[in-house]
């Protein structure tokens, strides 16, 4: 049957109906199996009653990575560009924001709860044992310097940052109640706003989630979530994304210009956003005015044809890496936007910001026509926003248009997927449970003794042959993360030029007129050389990446490839099957998925601020055209010694970053190795550990069966009949 907003209430209560009564087991194993269908059940039907209940609300996401602009966008979006929603928050405080219509302006605050807290507090003490451990080697290290080389999890640095950040009345305010503030405008707004969600509000390290009800015709029938970054590192908090995420109609994606649709956005896109079903994307290259700017000594005073080549290359990024991926929902609609843009077309020049002046202070440099006077600053910069045509054509023409449409696609795409899972979970229920009947069917309580001996050597043996591979994990870990460092490629330094041919004015020294002076020298082509230096950067880190995820995850292999040889050889040497392969694979498979740790090298910081970087020595490629009294041959040869020096200095700067990245980057290699010889050495105890309690408890429960075997037998068939009668109500 299929599953839809009409009928779910009843299939749900037919499902959990049934699991209830084939849970109802005096057989633990049994319990915990219908245990995870009915959690699953449950969690299915929890989001089926949110989205009945706000059937007629249309949610909108506002997603994409920290520093992408969203905060920006919004503000833009329905604050006029005032900065009502603080934009400066790090990736560890930034909440989740909740915009929507109320009868009175009322702002609400969700606290972390005692228990949320207290695992915060939990995971800043790893964080501490991580450096510690790291310092214990090396004293002389700061805990910033042993921080950056313990290659500390996300999760672990954040909650240290939130208890670090927490002062004494903020942590009063932990495991409290909702609160609720009225407010009277905007202003009153944006000061209560700063002290709760800002770079340094009172209470920011301890604030979940926001909900903010304006008395805005606007809003009314929607709600608009500001997220996060896209990989939130606080784990509650992530949650409340993911739920709010499951239950979205459509999404306002934002992307930095400069670093458009990378992989972290493809994975965002294919992951969390496809796979909810949520059908309206609206992805936009956020920061556009930034692209404009590298574009600039390209196209000088040419910002139709800047704009027109940019949004070319932008498509061009996109369409090549949503080919590339495995996103199956409907494809995004496309534009650009600025949102500072928005914020300076609507303020006085006395009330931009440092960085607003810095922008516009970089468009006239590069777009001087475009930008002589306050009315073309100000018209110049409200087009190049966009936010009145994604106003128009996405908020009001894509979602409110169509709201009723978006809700029902929504609505049946949320139940097809929930009908899906079920089935999955059912099919693994079902295959553990024919493992256990399988298990039990070849044995019975004679022959337990023989069966605990047999499976208890087998484990001491695999347990020996993990301190065997610890004593060559160094090496082999060395060997590997040698062989690709050889064949890492360094990026190199090539500074691109172009002819360039410039006219100016040669001061007269004798009476009469100045004289127009015609030359030609070689000038740096900022695009090319940003465009290619990015190039080899990339192309240069993700081999190494590439070599070594490869590499790693052999050795990581090595691991698994040995136990399954082992229980393999001790099961065909087991004749009379007192050995229980497939349950001792399983129960070690899970083992070593509980405590598998990344070893994949994080280069997208270290990539993204060379980026940056190389952006800023390449801008920094002006030639001054000033060259006096002297005579025509000397001014040439002045504007092309001038040009020779700025290329030398741009030379320079690339060299010594691309020296700085290398040994970054090799940092990064070998934090990488340590934490793959850290599982085979640090944490083999641990490891050993938790097989040999598994496998106990595994053969307790086998023992405690065979007792009454004929009896549990009977569990089995019953709890699986139970499943196939459940898939049917499916």
């Amino acid at each position: 049957m299929a599953i839809n907003i009409n009928n779910y209430n009843d299939v749900f209560g037919k499902l959990t109906k049934a699991v209830d009564i084939a849970s109802a087991s005096d057989n633990e194993e049994i319990k915990k199996i219908f245990s995870k269908i009915k959690e699953k059940v449950c969690d299915i039907k929890e989001g089926g009653d949110r989205l009945k209940r706000d059937n007629e609300i249309l949610k909108i996401g506002v997603v994409g990575q920290v520093k992408a602009g969203k905060s920006s966008f919004l503000n833009s979006l329905l604050f006029e560009g005032e900065n009502v929603l603080p934009r400066a928050s790090t990736p560890m405080t930034a909440g989740l924001t909740v915009l929507e219509y109320g009868e009175k302006n009322v702002f609400s605050v969700e606290y972390y709860t005692a228990k949320e807290w207290e695992k915060f507090e939990d995971k800043a003490k790893e964080y501490d044992d991580f450096v510690n451990n790291v310092k214990s080697m090396n004293p002389a290290l700061t805990d910033e310097e042993a921080a950056k080389m313990a290659n500390i999890p996300d999760e672990l640095s954040a909650a240290k940052e939130l208890i670090s950040r927490c002062t004494r009345v903020a942590k009063s305010k932990v495991g409290k109640a909702s609160e609720e503030n009225d407010f009277t405008d905007i202003k009153d707004l944006q000061d209560i706003l700063e002290n709760f969600v800002g770079a340094d509000g009172q209470f920011t390290s301890v604030v979940k989630s926001l909900t903010i009800r304006l008395n805005d015709e606007r809003l009314k029938g929607m709600r608009i979530v500001d997220t996060p970054g896209v990989n939130d590192p606080v784990v509650s908090r992530e949650h409340r994304t993911r739920e709010f995420l499951r239950e979205c109609h459509g999404v306002f994606f934002l992307s930095f210009a400069s670093r458009f649709f990378d992989s972290t956005d493809v994975n965002f896109l294919t992951n969390r956003i496809g796979s909810q079903g949520i059908g309206t994307v609206v992805l936009i290259a956020s920061k556009f005015d930034s692209v404009l700017q590298d574009s600039g000594s390209k196209f000088e005073d040419d910002l139709g044809n800047a704009i027109e080549d940019c949004q070319k290359q932008l498509k061009a990024q996109f369409r090549r890496n949503l080919s590339g991926s495995d996103y199956r929902g409907e494809e995004p609609r496309f534009t650009m936007s600025s949102g500072i843009g928005y914020s300076i077309a609507n303020k006085k020049p006395s009330d931009w910001d440092s960085m607003e002046s810095h922008v516009v202070k970089q468009m006239k440099r590069f777009y001087p026509s475009f930008f002589a006077s306050d009315s073309d600053i100000k018209s110049t910069f409200n087009e190049l926003s966009q936010i009145d045509d994604i106003r128009k054509d996405y908020l009001d023409g894509e979602f409110v248009k169509n709201r009723d449409k978006i809700i029902s696609s929504k609505v049946n795409s949320y139940f097809g997927n929930a009908t899906s899972e079920i089935k999955a979970i059912l099919s693994d229920g079902k295959a553990n449970l024919n493992e256990r009947n399988n298990a039990l069917c070849k044995k019975d309580i004679s022959q337990i003794e023989s069966v605990r001996d047999a499976t208890q050597k087998v484990v001491e043996k695999i347990v020996k042959d993990i301190d065997s591979l610890a004593s060559k994990a160094d090496d082999m870990a060395e060997q590997a993360m040698k062989e690709c460092w050889n064949r890492y490629q360094t990026p190199s330094v090539r500074v691109s030029t172009k002819e360039e041919s410039i006219t100016f004015v040669r001061q007269s020294t004798f009476w009469g007129r100045d004289k127009d002076v015609s030359c030609s020298y070689k000038k740096i082509d900022e695009q090319k050389l940003v465009s290619e230096a990015e190039s080899q950067v990339q192309a240069a880190a993700e081999k190494l990446s590439t070599d070594w995820n490869s590499k790693s995850g052999e050795l990581m292999n090595s691991i698994k490839d040995t136990i399954g040889s082992l229980i393999a050889e001790a099961e065909q040497k087991d004749s009379e099957a007192k050995f229980d392969a497939d349950g001792i694979r399983r129960i070690l498979g899970e083992v070593l998925a509980s405590m598998s740790n990344s070893t994949v090298m994080n280069i997208k910081d270290l990539t993204n601020n060379v980026v940056g970087r190389i952006m800023d020595i390449a801008q920094d490629s002006d030639v001054s055209f000033s060259v006096g009294s002297v005579d025509e041959a000397t001014a040439k040869n002045i504007i092309s010694s001038r040009a020779r020096e700025v290329r030398h200095k741009v030379e320079n700067g690339l060299r010594d970053l691309f020296d700085e990245f290398n040994t970054d980057i090799k940092k990064e290699l070998d934090k990488s190795k340590n934490e793959v010889i850290s599982i085979f050495t640090r944490r083999k105890d641990e490891l050993n550990t938790k097989a040999k309690s598994s496998v106990k408890d595994y053969l307790d429960s086998l023992e405690k069966e065979l007792k009454d075997k004929k009896a549990q037998l009977e569990n089995y068939k019953r709890a699986i009949a139970s499943i196939n009668e459940i898939e049917k109500i499916l």
